[in-house]
């Protein structure tokens, strides 16, 4: 009878070791898939950052090309009456001796913007004028 019991107990002793290594490996698979979801979850977030980032740079460059067009635009079809022989008319003469010189000022704007509308964003306070001054002065505030 001593014999059963001792086996009795050897028995739920075997079980309870058992069932402490099961919630181990249990513990273990689980913290695994935790970190395999925060590490996805991370990505995910890390690049849907970039890809916004991405999409910041490319509508800038959109601005410094589509700008480039319209500027030469007129210039060119001023060219193309030229070629072809007949007088420019005068509105298109006028607009593009208007915006040629305007370029680089178009370009300073262009470059200018991302900075400004990061200001903006830390100081809504600020008035858009002395936003500017503060971008343009790199004054301490900007730091």
């Amino acid at each position: 009878s001593k014999a059963v019991q001792i086996s009795n107990a050897q028995k739920r002793h075997d079980t309870k070791s058992d069932d402490e290594e099961k919630n181990k490996d249990r513990q273990k698979r689980d913290d695994k898939a935790e970190q395999f979801r925060s590490t996805k979850q991370h990505s995910i977030k890390r690049k849907i950052k970039i890809s916004s980032k991405s999409k910041k740079i490319a509508i800038q460059g959109l601005f410094f090309v589509g700008s480039f067009f319209i500027i030469w635009l007129f210039a060119t079809i001023s060219r193309i009456f030229n070629l072809a022989g007949a007088a420019d008319p005068f509105p298109i003469q006028l607009i593009d001796a208007t915006l040629v010189p305007l370029q680089g000022f178009l370009n300073f704007c262009i470059y200018i913007k991302p900075r400004l509308m990061t200001y903006r964003r830390k100081n809504p306070t600020i008035g858009f004028w002395r936003s500017l001054r503060n971008v343009l002065l790199n004054t301490e505030q900007n730091r």
